[in-house]
Parts: C-alpha cells; sequence; structure tokens
C-alpha cells in the first residue's frame, strides 16, 4: 500500500510513536517511546525507543506497534513455509493444522466455534500457545467482527488458564497477518503467546535454535486442566 500524501504529512507534523498502555486502574494510557519516519512510498520506520525509566513506565499491560522497511526473518520464513505448502497441496497449510490438531486433541488446550487454542507441535518454548481462527482468512483486518471476538474470547480463557497454571507469568503476543502488498490465499492470520517461563540463554543466541524442556502435549494437558 503507497502511503499517501495526507500519511506523510501526519508522519511529518506528528513524528513520535507510541505505546498504547493501560493503567492499573484499567484506564487506557499512551506513552511516547519514540519517533517515527517515512523510508519511501511504501514503507515507514520506528528508532529510538528512548525515554526515562521505560521498563517501569510498561511493567502493566501495553501494546505496541513497529513498521519495518524490511520483513523479519522468521516471519518471511513462515510466509515461505505456507506458500509452498499451498503449492503442493493447493490447501491453506494451517487449516490442516487445525484439522489435525482438532482430531488428535492431545495439543488442543481449548476451543469455541470459531477458534481453536493449541501448542504448537515444535514449541519453540514451554506453553507457547497458539490462536488460529477455524475459518481461513488470510488478513486480521478482514476478518468479520464476529469472529473477532471469539478469538478474543479464547484469548481471554488461555490467559486465564496461563496465569492459574503458570502463576501469573509475564508474556508476550503478537498477531501474525498477511501482507498488504501482495496476494497471500495460502496464508492464515493468527496469534502466536509466548509466557516468559524460561530464560534465552547463549545456546540460542549463538545459534538461533530453540530449547523447549516441556513437550506441547504436557503444556497443552496442564492449561487445560487449570480450569
Amino acid at each position: 500500500m503507497l502511503l499517501t500524501s495526507d500519511m506523510r504529512a501526519v508522519i511529518e507534523t506528528c513524528q513520535l510513536c507510541f505505546a498504547a498502555t493501560v493503567s492499573p486502574d484499567g484506564r487506557p494510557n499512551l506513552s511516547p517511546k519514540g519517533t517515527i519516519r517515512v523510508w519511501d512510498d511504501e514503507h515507514l520506520f520506528f528508532l529510538d525507543i528512548a525515554s526515562p525509566q521505560t521498563r517501569a513506565n510498561l511493567e502493566h499491560s501495553h501494546s505496541q506497534l513497529f513498521a519495518l522497511p524490511i520483513v523479519p526473518r522468521e516471519v518471511r520464513d513462515e510466509l515461505e513455509g505456507a506458500r509452498t505448502h499451498y503449492a503442493a497441496k493447493e490447501r491453506c497449510l494451517f487449516c490442516d493444522i487445525v484439522r489435525q490438531e482438532l482430531g488428535e486433541g492431545r495439543r488442543v488446550v481449548a476451543d469455541n466455534s470459531d477458534a481453536v487454542a493449541l501448542a504448537p507441535y515444535a514449541s519453540r518454548s514451554p506453553f507457547e500457545t497458539w490462536i488460529l481462527p477455524r475459518r481461513h482468512q488470510s488478513r486480521f483486518e478482514d476478518t468479520p467482527a464476529g469472529e473477532v471476538a471469539a478469538v478474543a474470547r479464547l484469548l481471554r480463557d488461555v490467559l486465564r488458564r496461563m496465569d492459574a497454571a503458570l502463576e501469573y507469568p509475564p508474556y508476550s503476543f503478537v498477531i501474525h497477518s498477511a501482507p498488504v502488498s501482495e496476494p497471500t490465499d495460502f496464508y492464515h492470520w493468527h496469534i502466536e503467546i509466548l509466557p516468559k517461563v524460561t530464560r534465552f540463554g547463549a545456546f540460542e543466541w549463538a545459534t538461533g535454535f530453540h530449547r523447549n524442556p516441556t513437550l506441547p502435549e504436557t503444556a497443552a494437558k496442564v492449561l487445560r486442566e487449570a480450569m
């Protein structure tokens, strides 16, 4: 999607970027965390995340939006894997995962009529959980409101299970959605939740490999039984 002249004017007028946070009493809040610049006609970039006591300011729930001039390697690899599977099978990789996991049941954490939460077969860390819509949809922004609400309810359910089973761990979750600049019928948007219960050590930093001491089947069972 090309940046319009109006978009560029807004960015050049107000170059501060914000983290959307929720205050401890539940009130929404915006905190300036850096600056945003135009890279070219299609890309923005975010820089200089520097503010006094940034970490302390963000101890409560918050969201951050980054616009990058490149597609990160991990996202690119996921896209290429989905594209290759679609070319070979003429089916969506993630739809196949949902069907297989629902059929086996061992790695399913919870589900409802529109979405399923599961521990991925090759989980990168203990209790990693994905939430996928049952119906194929490439882009989050194109999903009907009712399905988004169902995914949100399942997200809340999974986070409550993690709180109960893991004693309120810190966590991050991200939405993986198809790029807007190319056809991506092969892709399937989803949410990935990563509770932080182990440390990312020297081996991981040096190799880019992940070590997970907890079987996904065990993690899913623990979360199923947590509530």
